[in-house]
């Protein structure tokens, strides 16, 4: 049985993806837009519940594979929930998380309608698109290109060179985080490591990696404080990619890596307020 820390722990391992990856996003675009007020907190719900789905549907799905894996850190494989209880609450993120965006507008709507269609697409067996690893996390993260386009028809706010630093940053780190987890996911059929080969998908993560660093670096190098948070951020990600690409890296360490990533737009947002 369970512990109330076991139980808690795996709440936190099955949110902090929502809320360090599209949560965080959003609340890039908020700090360096001033976007921050009652009208955001529909948007940055409905895409965190929308995200929420798709790591849902996710593990709904690949239960046998997390299985394999031995990803105690799943609620179907560790006894946490039920696949049936797992897909209710994944239904009722997809319909809360389009509620909240259907009080933006129809251009925030479009972008979440079309990021869950991303996500369910991804994950879904009879369409399979898992298959062909890389190119398949290239084009789920299509949806990130667009964040700034449609947050700004929201908040009237007019394109800058900021927006082009923060599309190319949101999609290509999204990119990077889905190719990154396949070095610790060996028993994966799909996995990119495994089909293109361990040198082949290092150069891979390393690639998206360095055209995120570059464009966060053009959303932060206005501030000493700011280029901190970038400096932390390039630490973790080069770390991590050490590792990987000695196939040394591990599961524990992994994870410990990310969470910095993850926790980048928060101190991100602290950095713009105090500065």
């Amino acid at each position: 049985m369970l512990s109330a820390r076991d139980k808690l722990w795996l709440i936190y391992k099955r949110l902090r993806t929502a809320t360090g990856v599209t949560l965080g996003l959003v609340l890039i675009y908020a700090a360096y837009k001033n976007a921050f007020g009652p009208a955001l907190v529909p948007l940055a719900l409905g895409l965190w519940l929308i995200h929420l789905f798709g790591d849902l549907y996710n593990d709904y799905v690949d239960f046998s594979v997390d299985k394999r894996n031995k990803r105690k850190d799943k609620w179907t494989v560790s006894g946490f929930a039920s696949r049936k209880t797992v897909k209710n609450i994944m239904l009722l993120s997809l319909v809360g998380g389009l509620a909240c965006l259907a009080l933006t507008n129809a251009w925030v709507f479009l972008l979440g309608l079309a990021y869950a269609s991303m996500l369910a697409v991804y994950s879904s067996p009879r369409i399979g698109i898992r298959r062909y690893d890389f190119f398949a996390y290239v084009l789920i993260g299509i949806p990130m290109l667009f964040f700034p386009f449609a947050f700004n028809s929201f908040f009237s706010r007019g394109f800058s060179a900021q927006d082009a630093f923060f599309s190319i940053f949101a999609y290509s780190h999204y990119v990077y985080l889905y190719c990154q987890k396949d070095s610790t996911d060996k028993s994966d059929p799909t996995n990119l490591f495994i089909k293109r080969g361990w040198a082949s998908a290092s150069i891979v993560c390393v690639s998206f990696a360095a055209v995120a660093c570059v464009a966060l670096l053009g959303l932060t190098i206005a501030s000493p404080l700011l280029m901190a948070v970038w400096a932390v951020h390039v630490l973790s990600k080069g770390a991590n990619l050490y590792k990987i690409s000695t196939n040394t890296i591990e599961r524990t360490l992994r994870s410990r890596l990310i969470l910095l990533e993850f926790l980048m737009p928060f101190l991100f947002v602290g950095g713009v307020f105090i500065a």
